[in-house]
């Protein structure tokens, strides 16, 4: 497993449940759309990403036709077909 503290995701998990803390203590009123305006792109871009690294540590291929896990011994080049 990769070092956490070199995750994009776990940086943006950890500024949107800081941010707010901050904000709380430092005595700054944030309404509830406001945390909201934080926190869902955030979580947003955790699930993306996660989807992402799923989909490429299964290196699989999908589109309306086919679905296709591919070997790491196909090239790029192979995988684009003419139309």
């Amino acid at each position: 497993m990769k070092n956490p503290l070199l995750s994009r995701k776990f940086w943006g998990a950890l500024l949107a449940l800081i941010l707010p803390l901050v904000a709380k203590y430092a005595g700054v009123q944030l309404d509830t759309e406001t945390l909201l305006t934080i926190i869902l792109p955030v979580v947003a871009y955790i699930l993306t990403e996660g989807a992402v690294d799923h989909a490429r540590a299964k290196k699989v291929i999908v589109s309306p036709s086919i679905s296709t896990a591919l070997p790491d011994s196909v090239p790029a080049a192979q995988l684009v077909k003419s139309a």
